[in-house]
C-alpha cells in the first residue's frame, strides 16, 4: 500500500476545510496534528527522517486515527490515510519499533487462515475479537451462509495499519482466493484489497453495509434510533457509499452521524492504544459527546462492535451493535 507522497501533498492549497471534522483538531488546536499542517510542513520541504522525527510532525503522524474524514472534505482529493500509513511505517523504522511484519512478501502472515474453498472470507481484526464475543461472531458467520461457505479470517495484530503498509499483492491472493465476496470490519481493508483483487467493488464491503442490505436486520431498525457509521468504511469509499446510506436513512427515518458536509464523524477509535491496555481514552469519550449533543434517539446502533462500548460510557439509553439485531 505504500504510495508516492509527493503525489498527495503537492496538490494541497492550503484550504484547511480538513480541520473540520478532525478530531484531533477539535482536541489539540495543534495544526501539525492534522492533513492541513503535515502536508503544508511537507510543501516546504520536511520530508528527512530527522524532520519526520521532531515532535510536532511525529506526533502527528503517529495520532492520526485515520478515519478519513478529511479526505471528503478536500477538494484535491489527497490521499491523507494512505499518506498517513506509509509515514507512520517510517517513523517505526526510525524508532526502532518492531511489527509482525517480517518481510515484505510475509506482509500478510498476520492473518491466521485463508479463504481457499469458500465462497465469503470475513475478516475480523484483534479488536474486533476483543470486543465481540464468540456468540455474535458465529452469528456472523451464520448470517453470511455459515461454516461451509464461510472463512473466518481473524488478524494476529492489532497494528493493522503498519501491515497495510506493506501488503504484497500477491500475498493478499493467496489469502483470499477463492472468496466471490469479502467481508471486513475494518474499513483500512478494503482499499487495499479492491487493488490486489479482481473482485468486483460491492463484492468487497464493510461489515456494517453487508448486514443493511439483510432484510431482517433492516427491519429491525427503528425511526427513533441514532445509527453509527463506521467512519472508516464510509469516508474511504465515500463516492460510493454516500447514495447507499442516503437511502437507507430515507427509508428508515433515522438519524445517522453524518455532518453537514456528509461524511462521518468518527469516535477516533485508536487500535494501537487498546492493544497496549489503555482502554477507552478521552478523545474517544469527547468524540461520543459531540455526536449525541443535540440529538434526539432513544437507541443507538453501532456498526462497529468497539464504537458500542465507547458510547455506553457517555449514555443511559440503550447501545448495541448491529451484529445484535440479528439475534433471535
Amino acid at each position: 500500500m505504500t504510495v508516492e507522497t509527493n503525489n498527495a501533498y503537492e496538490n494541497c492549497t492550503g484550504c484547511a476545510l480538513c480541520l473540520l471534522n478532525c478530531p484531533l483538531w477539535r482536541s489539540t488546536k495543534d495544526v501539525l496534528q492534522t492533513p492541513f499542517g503535515r502536508f503544508k510542513a511537507m510543501q516546504l520541504g520536511h520530508l528527512s527522517e530527522d524532520v519526520l522525527k521532531e515532535a510536532g510532525i511525529s506526533e502527528g503522524i503517529e495520532s492520526c486515527v485515520l478515519c478519513g474524514s478529511c479526505e471528503v472534505l478536500c477538494p484535491t482529493s489527497s490521499a491523507v490515510t494512505e499518506v498517513t500509513i506509509s509515514e507512520r511505517a517510517k517513523l517505526n523504522v526510525l524508532s526502532g519499533k518492531k511489527t509482525n511484519q517480517k518481510s515484505r512478501s510475509g506482509a500478510l502472515a498476520f492473518v491466521k487462515n485463508t479463504s481457499e474453498k469458500k465462497e465469503v472470507a470475513l475478516f475480523i481484526g484483534t479488536e474486533d475479537k476483543d470486543t465481540l464475543d464468540s456468540e455474535l461472531i458465529e452469528q456472523a458467520v451464520n448470517l453470511f451462509g455459515g461454516k461451509e461457505k464461510v472463512a473466518l479470517i481473524e488478524a494476529r495484530t492489532s497494528n493493522l495499519e503498519s501491515a497495510l503498509a506493506v501488503m504484497d499483492n500477491k500475498e493478499i491472493r493467496r489469502i483470499f482466493k477463492g472468496a466471490k465476496e469479502i467481508v471486513s470490519f475494518e474499513g483500512l481493508l478494503l482499499k487495499p484489497l479492491r487493488k490486489a483483487l479482481s473482485l468486483p467493488k460491492k463484492s468487497i464491503i464493510s461489515l456494517g453495509e453487508r448486514l443493511l442490505k439483510i432484510p431482517k436486520i433492516r427491519q429491525a431498525l427503528l425511526a427513533s434510533d441514532l445509527y453509527i457509521i463506521d467512519a472508516r468504511s464510509y469516508n474511504l469509499d465515500y463516492e460510493r457509499l454516500v447514495n447507499f446510506y442516503d437511502e437507507v436513512k430515507k427509508d428508515i427515518g433515522l438519524s445517522m452521524n453524518l455532518d453537514l458536509h456528509r461524511s462521518v464523524t468518527t469516535l477516533g477509535r485508536d487500535n494501537l492504544k487498546r492493544a497496549e491496555g489503555e482502554g477507552v481514552s478521552e478523545l474517544n469519550l469527547t468524540q461520543a459527546r459531540w455526536i449525541l449533543e443535540g440529538r434526539r434517539f432513544k437507541r443507538i446502533v453501532t456498526e462497529h462492535p468497539a464504537d458500542a462500548l465507547i458510547f455506553r460510557k457517555v449514555t443511559d439509553v440503550p447501545v448495541l451493535s448491529i451484529l445484535e439485531l440479528a439475534k433471535d
